[in-house]
């Protein structure tokens, strides 16, 4: 339901450099290996998307921050949560 675009463009709005792209093929954007490559950190929403990607490319470090598939695009529990997570990951990783 568009976490990953939601959290791109929450994330962008805060001046960090962002991509989003979903783990399924029909996915607007599909995740691509020079998008791995591309990022610092990689955050995906459920352990799913992990292991998916781990199955398809070299397995890489995700930082899984639980957010279930329940929200529509840029809404505000989901961006309240995403917030959340992310920043309770950068504070426990400086």
């Amino acid at each position: 339901m568009l976490r990953s675009a939601t959290a791109a463009h929450l994330f962008a709005s805060q001046g960090i450099n962002t991509r989003c792209a979903g783990t399924e093929e029909y996915a607007i954007q599909p995740v691509h290996e020079n998008t791995l490559l591309w990022a610092d950190k990689i955050f995906v929403m459920e352990q799913y998307h992990a292991d998916v990607l781990n199955k398809r490319f070299s397995p890489l470090p995700y930082i899984v921050l639980n957010i279930p598939d329940i929200f529509y695009y840029n809404d505000s529990k989901l961006k309240k949560l995403l917030e959340e997570n992310v920043y309770e990951y950068m504070k426990r990783n400086d």
